[in-house]
């Protein structure tokens, strides 16, 4: 996420791999699978042989290759960013990024903003498994530091 305070915004450094994306369906079916799809509430899910609902992942080996573990592997500027919140579509399917941001700032410390927005993807709903790692990429991310900041000036 992006700059501290009521204008924190969100910067996305990574794309879900869903199935239904079209470069993954074909990748899919290039390995012999396929992608179903099926409606709910919450709209269209796609799933790698009726079963996954991501194209990529660490675990689920019984159904490489259609399945992948190969990472999208890139580098950014860490300066440039208060916070990072690495999560599974368990958070992302229910939050949006600016809301993640926002929620994770608002926190003490890392442990508490992910217990946060855990909390928040349950209070939503969230169907899936939540797994969350936030990390302040500055010494002034989060709200202890930003009274401790109110506290200093006084």
């Amino acid at each position: 996420g992006g700059g501290g305070g009521g204008g924190a915004s969100a910067r996305r450094l990574t794309v879900d791999h869903k199935p239904s994306l079209p470069e993954e369906e074909e990748r899919i079916k290039a390995a012999g699978g396929f992608v179903t799809r099926t409606m709910t509430k919450r709209g269209e899910i796609a799933r790698v042989c009726a079963i996954l609902g991501v194209a990529r992942a660490l675990g689920d080996t019984f159904l490489q290759p259609m399945v992948t573990c190969q990472p999208d592997v890139f580098d950014f500027d860490t300066a440039k960013y208060d916070v990072l919140i690495l999560a599974c579509d368990g958070l992302w399917d229910v939050v949006s990024d600016d809301e993640a941001v926002l929620v994770a700032l608002a926190a003490a410390n890392p442990g508490e903003a992910s217990r946060r927005l855990r909390d928040l993807a349950y209070a939503r709903r969230s169907d899936d498994n939540i797994s969350i790692v936030t990390v302040f990429l500055k010494k002034n991310a989060g709200a202890a530091a930003a009274a401790d900041d109110a506290a200093a000036a006084e």
